[in-house]
């Protein structure tokens, strides 16, 4: 990766930038270790090198045994509000105390620590030899790399035929970076803050910014400690050098019993700490789980999601956590007093939930409909068709005067159940299911005739490949319905 201006890591040349070379990527991973090694960062029995089609990833150097420490990451070492320069922190709050833009949030602000490293008209004499952000970011994926997976950074051409849940995600992220540019922007160019290095204006500068949002955005780890607590619950976020070169993994179990994945993540005020829960041979690649996401979500947060040629697993790709959204075919079903009901609802199922877990989530406005999934089950004798809490609810609302007096506790569950035998229920979802048939096909159809700039064929690859998915996945849950009815 290039650099920029004054040890800034984000640089955009107006030429395509060559890959590095594998000795320029074995030099950036060394110069990284080093940093960690230097600052307190503790690996045993893992190394970080780059995996043929997986980018840099992290393999086992030794066999490693249940309840080995793997890496351990001291707080000093990463990037987080409480590691912030303390001049940078300064400038921008004297800044926003006269400022009417939008608050900076903490996303934001790790964002733009990430810009303006080494920018800082005062040497930060008070601070620590902490999180190096030039090393880190020599090892961290390129602008370029993320035009190709970020749905976000596609062109307007494809973005309009992406998924529901991910045209969701690509709406909610876009408000969030232009709340973010324009409250830094602002800070930037305010009389108390003065970074005349830095043209504010330039769409260059705003592209590194939006790069480094991303990065904090698809790279980080929940942080929740005292300094972070009064910030909604998606901004409290570290990044944790070494870490983040972990790849996902889907933990082993089913969509509604997931099990432990293979290293566990627990966190302190004093930093980081990542265990393998389970053997691992020399050699083998040393994976985390993300969380239990679906393949849209996956593609839209971190610009992948899981393939497979093995026939059974061409609908999810091996990602047992996989679901498609029915929403776009559910909603022209809906009266406006049924999609009022279901609001209702699912602003219950929030506050009956975890006070601390997701009482600052910032989905007030999210349209919960969106939540409105279907998964299928392979692994058992017979094809299992799993319903969200969300379509649950939906389901439930659309047929109360039909459902009989065994199905009076459908669509109160928090957790994916089977589709019941109920025969009402196994018609509307079948209806909407074949309705996702048919959107599956148009939307391939389109991939297949639109015409796109070679900078945007292999995302234009990734769409078409995500649609046959979904397409698929219709096809079997269509297939299990049926014989529910025969």
């Amino acid at each position: 990766m290039s650099s920029g201006h004054a040890g800034c890591p984000f640089s955009f040349p107006s030429a395509k930038p060559q890959l590095p070379t594998a000795s320029e990527t074995m030099t950036a991973l060394q110069n990284l270790l080093d940093w960690a090694k230097s600052t307190g960062v503790q690996l045993d029995g893992i190394a970080p090198q780059p995996l043929p089609g997986r980018g840099i990833g992290v393999v086992a150097s030794r066999d490693l045994k249940k309840g080995d420490i793997v890496l351990d990451v001291p707080t000093t070492a990463i990037h987080c509000l409480d590691t912030v320069p303390t001049s940078l922190r300064q400038r921008l709050a004297q800044a926003a105390r006269d400022s009417t833009s939008p608050r900076l949030s903490l996303h934001g602000l790790l964002a733009a620590a990430l810009l303006l490293n080494g920018r800082h008209d005062t040497p930060p004499s008070d601070e620590s030899p902490g999180f190096d952000s030039t090393v880190w970011a020599r090892c961290a994926p390129s602008m370029e790399l993320f035009k190709e997976g970020f749905p976000q950074l596609w062109p307007p051409l494809l973005q309009a035929l992406v998924p529901q849940t991910v045209a969701t995600i690509i709406e909610t992220q876009r408000n969030k970076i232009h709340d973010d540019w324009t409250a830094l922007r602002d800070l930037l160019t305010s009389t108390n803050t003065t970074y005349p290095f830095l043209a504010v204006s330039a769409t260059s500068t705003k592209d590194q910014f939006v790069h480094a949002w991303l990065l904090i955005n698809s790279r980080t780890f929940y942080n929740l400690v005292d300094s972070t607590r009064r910030y909604p619950y998606d901004e409290r976020l570290a990044l944790i050098p070494l870490a983040d070169l972990f790849n996902h993994t889907p933990s082993p179990g089913t969509i509604n019993k997931p099990r432990k994945a293979p290293v566990a993540v627990s966190f302190s005020t004093d930093g980081y700490t990542f265990t393998a829960t389970k053997d691992i041979v020399a050699g083998e690649e040393v994976c985390i789980s993300y969380g239990e996401h679906s393949n849209d979500i996956l593609l839209a947060e971190y610009g992948f999601f899981f393939t497979s040629s093995s026939i059974s697993q061409e609908h999810n790709g091996g990602n047992p956590y996989d679901s498609i959204s029915l929403a776009e075919v559910i909603s022209p079903l809906l009266t406006a007093d049924q999609q009022t009901q279901i609001v209702q609802a699912h602003r219950s199922i929030n506050i009956d939930r975890d006070d601390d877990a997701n009482s600052d989530r910032a989905d007030e406005t999210a349209n919960p409909i969106d939540g409105c999934t279907l998964s299928v089950d392979t692994t058992g004798a017979a094809v299992q068709v799993m319903l969200s809490p969300m379509l649950q609810i939906a389901l439930r609302i659309v047929l109360e005067q039909k459902l009989t007096a065994e199905m009076a506790t459908f669509g109160t569950s928090v957790a994916w159940v089977p589709c019941p035998d109920d025969r009402d229920v196994v018609l509307w979802v079948r209806k909407t299911v074949q309705a996702m048939q048919v959107v599956a096909q148009e939307r391939l159809e389109s991939l297949r005739v639109i015409v796109v700039d070679p900078d945007a064929a292999s995302a234009k690859e990734l769409l078409t490949g995500r649609w046959r998915q979904i397409q698929r996945t219709a096809a079997l849950a269509n297939q299990a319905l049926q014989s529910h009815l025969e």
